[in-house]
């Protein structure tokens, strides 16, 4: 590329080809688009990059492997088919990184998203991303974004550095296993509106705000978890949410460790670990309708919940 070839002629030259493959070196400066099925685009040298971005309108089979795209839009936009993003790093560009919708799949392995003026960093409408060892750091705004009935799967990745690190809504889902969301200057997690969580092995520690934000519907279940040391509350359930801890650690965020408002529930398992935050409660609700189920093995401290029974509940069962 540094003496004025094109990726996008290399790829037009080959439109027969059951395959279309470019290996590339230097430079691209140049806007791309893919059209067509089975398509392999290779950087060969460390400092590959393509300056601009990359555009596909329904192509499946698509796999990019170690490269860097920047440049003064977004750094790739998916509209369906299936993607593979390999070694990619999306950095610096003046969009978003990454922008999945209309049944797209995207796979990023081994990646980096940073630093883009988007003002997200991913964000996914009707889309599904699966996030591999990657990470997502230095957004204004949001890390990743999951609109409207999209899916994220996060494994061994990680959210941290932005405003807030994923946000959920409109029946989308989010899984997330040995995965770090930290050091967002306001919430690590925030899901509303009939979303859901799975996480398993999570670090949420050092956000600026909730921990995890779940509210209008949304329900999170969380095992071998650590939440910590956040600037608000580890948990904060509101408008008929709820949270389940299976062997998980709740402790030293600056408000309670799990707040319950208007009409949300908490369940405890035995190997839950709760003490009382730095507000003095492990658990607090906030009106009559929130409760908390808490087995007698696990270690809570302090609660301050009536609930629906007139007490907030411990059960062995």
């Amino acid at each position: 590329c540094n003496i004025g070839d094109s990726i996008q002629k290399a790829l037009d030259a080959q439109g027969e080809a059951a395959v279309a493959v470019v290996e590339f070196v230097g430079t691209c400066e140049e806007f791309i688009s893919i059209t067509r099925d089975r398509v392999s685009i290779s950087g060969v040298d460390d400092g590959a990059t393509i300056v601009g971005r990359v555009r596909m309108f329904g192509p499946s089979n698509v796999t990019f492997r170690d490269f860097t795209i920047t440049g003064p839009e977004y750094g790739v936009m998916v509209r369906g088919g299936r993607t593979r993003l390999i070694g990619i790093n999306l950095v610096g560009n003046e969009g978003v990184g990454v922008d999945g919708r209309d049944g797209a799949t995207i796979r990023l392995a081994d990646g980096i998203v940073a630093n883009n003026g988007g003002p997200h960093g991913v964000v996914l409408e009707n889309a599904a991303l699966a996030l591999i060892g990657s990470h997502v750091y230095g957004h204004p705004d949001l890390g990743i974004a999951v609109l409207g009935n999209s899916s994220l799967t996060a494994d061994g990745s990680s959210v941290s550095d932005n405003l807030r690190g994923v946000f959920a809504t409109l029946g989308s889902s989010v899984k997330a296993f040995n995965t770090d969301i930290t050091d967002n200057i306001l919430d690590g997690i925030n899901m509303t509106t009939n979303s859901s969580a799975e996480l398993d092995g999570v670090v949420i520690t050092r956000n600026g705000g909730q921990g995890i934000d779940l509210s209008m519907g949304s329900v999170a279940d969380i095992q071998g978890g650590h939440i910590t040391d956040n600037g608000e509350s580890g948990l904060f359930v509101i408008r008929q949410s709820g949270v389940r801890l299976v062997g998980t650690e709740v402790y030293g965020n600056a408000h309670d460790g799990i707040t319950l408002i208007t009409d949300s529930t908490a369940i405890l398992d035995e190997h839950a670990s709760v003490p009382a935050n730095l507000s003095g409660f492990a658990v607090r609700c906030e009106d009559f309708d929130s409760s908390v189920e808490v087995n007698d093995l696990a270690n809570v401290g302090r609660i301050k919940c009536r609930g629906k029974t007139g007490k907030w509940k411990r059960h062995t069962h």
